[in-house]
């Protein structure tokens, strides 16, 4: 399976639904989508995600370990990203935050390229919030934090 649409009455994605599809590379996400449950894309072959604007948590270890996911787009509406999320998400170089984030779990995105010049967190993003979110990130080249 490399690709697939999801049916528009959709509302979350379970815990371990797509786990270890190797060779799904794209995916269609319907507008009415909240959720993104645990492991749900564990280590798929994904190369880039556009979320619906509907979207508001993605869960611990969602994307762990897809190492074709390059770049990543959150929509306004987001309040969560769980720990782990994007760990391992090793061609992860770009990604976008909206201004409604308020919690980025531990090492979500752990061992990532974000090699991106401007990584800005919103200002809604609490510092107890967003602690260990970007260790080891490889190609880091500057984070910019609310004040």
């Amino acid at each position: 399976m490399k690709s697939i649409a999801l049916p528009d009455s959709l509302t979350s994605i379970a815990d371990f639904a797509f786990s270890n599809c190797e060779s799904l590379a794209s995916i269609s996400f319907p507008e009415g989508l909240t959720s993104i449950g645990p492991h749900a894309f564990y280590r798929t072959g994904l190369e880039s995600v556009s979320f619906p604007d509907s979207l508001t948590v993605i869960d611990g270890y969602a994307f762990q370990g897809a190492s074709s996911l390059a770049s990543v787009s959150f929509p306004e509406g987001l309040t969560s990203i769980g720990y782990f999320a994007f760990k391992d998400a090793t061609s992860l170089a770009s990604v976008s935050f909206p201004k409604s984030l308020t919690s980025i779990g531990r090492q979500a995105f752990h061992n990532t390229l974000l090699t991106e010049a401007d990584v800005t967190l919103p200002a809604s993003l609490s510092e107890e919030k967003r602690h260990w979110s970007f260790y080891n990130c490889i190609g880091y080249t500057d984070l910019v934090l609310p004040d």
